[in-house]
């Protein structure tokens, strides 16, 4: 699976290409530091984006439905350091397929190594969770 970044840390994005990379299977075709870069990331194609909702001067969920318009097969999920149950329906509303505290990245990576896309569990009570099976 090929995966595109966005978020506003170098440090996070490179840390989450190295982990998806290294220990997770999972093909970085294209990280990016912020939110000015999305024709680069749209000619990668991915098929998941992890999409930050703190991009500098800009929001990650204002970005969304043009990612969304842009990369219509491409699952998108928002990665949050303040992750709140309101964050979370924004996204989801927007467009993204789940909404994830970014210190749960690790279990989530090794469920879309194993399961794909598929391990993100539907909107509801269940935003942010993956598969346990």
């Amino acid at each position: 699976m090929r995966i595109g970044i966005i978020d506003d840390s170098e440090i996070f994005a490179r840390t989450l290409a190295r982990l998806a990379d290294r220990e997770n299977g999972l093909e970085t075709v294209l990280h990016i530091e912020s939110g000015e870069a999305l024709p680069a990331l749209v000619a990668a194609a991915p098929e998941l984006v992890f999409l930050g909702l703190n991009l500098g001067d800009a929001s990650g969920l204002d970005l969304l439905p043009r990612l969304r318009a842009e990369l219509p097969g491409a699952a998108v999920i928002l990665l949050t350091a303040q992750y709140t149950v309101d964050v979370a329906e924004a996204a989801l509303a927007a467009g993204a397929r789940a909404c994830f505290a970014k210190e749960h990245l690790v279990p989530l990576l090794r469920a879309l190594a194993r399961d794909g896309v598929d391990a993100l569990t539907s909107p509801g009570p269940e935003v942010g969770r993956v598969r346990s099976s």
